[in-house]
């Protein structure tokens, strides 16, 4: 309800939801102006590997060595390792992956960068 269809990103939101790559906050919630955090991006990237049938192996990954492992919220653990994993995210200063912070813009193009890099 809250993506206007006459919005510029409407179909695009339109299209990744139908695959299951992006899921709003309710089944009539999406939050398009919202800031997306570092396990929001995280999610959406292992669901698109996924959906192209790249490896997601990465999903092994062990995060115990990042110090804010504990404030990854569940439905994005497999999201964090694969990105960790497949090298598409690190962690920032004082060893935290910060899942809740907030993705910069530069953040965001430099997962982007790095995933069609891997997966040309």
């Amino acid at each position: 309800a809250d993506v206007p269809a006459d919005a510029f990103y409407s179909d695009a939101v339109a299209w990744a939801a139908e695959k299951g790559i992006v899921m709003g906050y309710s089944e009539d919630t999406f939050g398009p102006d919202d800031k997306i955090t570092r396990e929001q991006i995280a999610v959406i990237m292992h669901r698109f590997a996924a959906y192209k049938s790249y490896d997601t192996a990465a999903v092994d990954t062990d995060l115990s060595g990042f110090a804010d492992t504990d404030a990854i919220s569940d439905f994005a653990l497999d999201g964090m390792r694969y990105a960790v994993g497949s090298g598409l995210m690190i962690g920032r200063d004082g060893n935290l992956l910060s899942p809740l912070g907030e993705a910069s813009r530069a953040e965001s193009v430099t997962i982007l960068c790095r995933f069609f890099a891997e997966n040309k």
